[in-house]
């Protein structure tokens, strides 16, 4: 299974769900999408708008790759998850109220070059890079990622319950 997730940006990722959803279709795929505030709506993809942590952790966990925006937090859940990740960065050059600027392709390419995460800059090549990863994989990518603190904070708060 896949799990997309393009996150909470109040323009969503209509780009990035609509070629998944053409790319599940071409290889009968299962995949489930978070869509957030994406326009379009998948036809070949389970999807919800937005998904508690908890959900989403489950997704993460229950998935054989991770297809996700390029923001801090999902690819920082990702890699706990150990998952193979492809990264789609926004690439916003604009910065206005209605569009702050957005762009995630630094961060991708940092973590590209740190942790060789997959990073997909030309939504055009996602789909053969999605067939080469579900290709190579075992559903399970190792990232040394030098900190505990996620798990730590997880610990406690678990046992405040």
């Amino acid at each position: 299974m896949i799990f997309v997730s393009v996150g909470t940006f109040v323009h969503g990722f209509d780009e990035l769900i609509q070629e998944m959803d053409f790319i599940c279709e071409q290889n009968q795929y299962k995949a489930f999408a978070q869509i957030g505030n994406s326009s379009v709506l998948p036809e070949n993809m389970r999807f919800a708008r937005f998904l508690t942590i908890a959900d989403m952790r489950k997704k993460m966990k229950e998935a054989n790759i991770i297809v996700c925006h390029g923001g801090f937090g999902i690819l920082g859940d990702a890699m706990r998850a150990e998952k193979p990740i492809i990264a789609v960065p926004r690439q916003t050059e604009t910065n206005s109220v209605d569009n702050p600027s957005n762009n995630q392709r630094v961060v991708v390419e940092k973590l590209r070059d740190l942790f060789n995460i997959n990073v997909c800059m030309d939504i055009g090549t996602l789909h053969s890079l999605v067939n080469q990863v579900i290709s190579q994989t075992n559903g399970m990518q190792k990232y040394d990622l030098q900190c505990n603190v996620p798990a730590l904070i997880t610990n406690f708060l678990s046992n405040l319950e």
